[in-house]
């Protein structure tokens, strides 16, 4: 079973999409293997984006995704990592 990171940003919070898209993942038989909210920092989004925080459009999003809590989640199952991203 393959796990990958699913980061429901702040514009899916506003929007109130966050359970519809936990309903897409659970409809595929995804498991959800752990969620929390956070609020990502500076350190965090430099982490997660060490391969663009270099960029000049990256103070954008960094203004973008600390704007407020986020929920971060760990989803399971088979091919999860494929599927997610189409």
């Amino acid at each position: 079973m393959e796990e990958t990171l699913i980061i429901f940003k702040p514009d899916c919070l506003e929007k109130r999409m966050v359970g519809e898209v936990i309903s897409r993942f659970e409809k595929e038989g995804f498991e959800i293997i752990a969620a929390k909210v956070m609020q990502l920092d500076s350190a965090i989004l430099n982490k997660h984006y060490a391969h663009i925080s270099e960029l000049p459009f990256f103070p954008e999003i960094e203004t973008f995704m600390s704007q407020r809590p986020v929920i971060v989640m760990i989803l399971g199952g088979e091919a999860v990592i494929t599927k997610v991203r189409e």
